[in-house]
């Protein structure tokens, strides 16, 4: 999973300022928004810092990729709303842990992840084998891959339409989308033959 990684956070973050604070700054909103994208690629500094430093794109971490950073989020989340009563650090927190748990959740989906580090490295998730065996440039072959631009497309189609005020300019945008993510799926898997014996 690559950019389809935001989409989450976006929708995390749509739903969240419902709850958010009538006293709080657009400074401290725009912050809150920061957070709750940043949260989705946090799992990955490992993979930043070996691309940059190392010329390697791979995890070198476990334990970005496991439950644990998301429960001490969580649990510094209640600290702060229950006992310490600061309740921006609490939502800042508590984006955090589930934009970091939509990153789990979607890894092990695409590929395996260990969910349970440090308890265990068993690997979890419902990968296909071969995306599993073969790494990055298998998942860019697979069908799963078509996951990717429908999440992004969910996510510009509810952007979009919470800022188009007709009916009928709703429904066009959408017709386009669906369509235009048809035409890359059926591409996609025409050439999936081509492109897998490539690899």
């Amino acid at each position: 999973m690559l950019i389809a990684h935001l989409v989450p956070g976006y929708f995390i973050g749509v739903n969240a300022q419902k709850n958010w604070g009538d006293s709080w700054t657009s400074t401290q909103r725009r912050i809150l928004w920061t957070v709750a994208f940043a949260g989705t690629f946090l799992a990955d500094t490992d993979v930043i810092v070996n691309i940059l430093f190392h010329g390697i794109f791979n995890h070198s971490t476990l334990l970005t990729h496991s439950l644990f950073p998301v429960l001490m989020f969580t649990l510094l989340s209640a600290i702060c709303k229950y006992i310490l009563r600061i309740p921006y650090i609490s939502t800042a927190l508590s984006l955090l842990a589930l934009s970091w748990l939509s990153h789990l959740f979607l890894d092990a989906l695409v590929h395996k992840t260990p969910l349970l580090y440090p308890l265990s490295s068993a690997m979890i998730g419902y990968a296909p084998p071969r995306v599993y065996a073969g790494g990055f440039w298998y998942y860019l072959t697979d069908p799963i891959f078509l996951l990717e631009p429908l999440l992004i497309m969910i996510a510009i189609g509810h952007w979009l339409y919470h800022r188009i005020d007709t009916i009928k300019t709703r429904r066009l945008m959408l017709s386009g989308l669906v369509g235009c993510y048809l035409i890359f799926a059926t591409g996609f898997l025409f050439a999936l033959p081509y492109l897998q014996s490539h690899l």
